[in-house]
């Protein structure tokens, strides 16, 4: 069974976003992921594509792994306070 975990609500949430039925778009949890990785991917020589292409795929599950880890830190942190 999986873990559910708080998600930070919307990441650029807009009245019409907050209705009914309608799709907010991007959880605050996912913009924090996506962040962690595009510094994760700045850091590394060379482009993306070899990045991806020349690592194990054990180590790239790893890695997203990782960048959950960061973004779930990120909204414990906010919730209590912390800047």
């Amino acid at each position: 069974m999986s873990r559910q975990h708080d998600d930070g609500g919307p990441a650029f949430p807009f009245w019409d976003a907050m209705a009914e039925g309608a799709n907010p778009g991007m959880t605050l949890r996912d913009w924090f992921a996506g962040q962690a990785l595009s510094g994760e991917l700045a850091s590394q020589s060379g482009n993306a594509g070899e990045y991806a292409t020349n690592i194990s795929p054990c180590l790239l599950e790893d890695r997203a792994a990782m960048l959950w880890r960061f973004a779930d830190a990120m909204i414990a942190a906010r919730e209590k306070g912390q800047q």
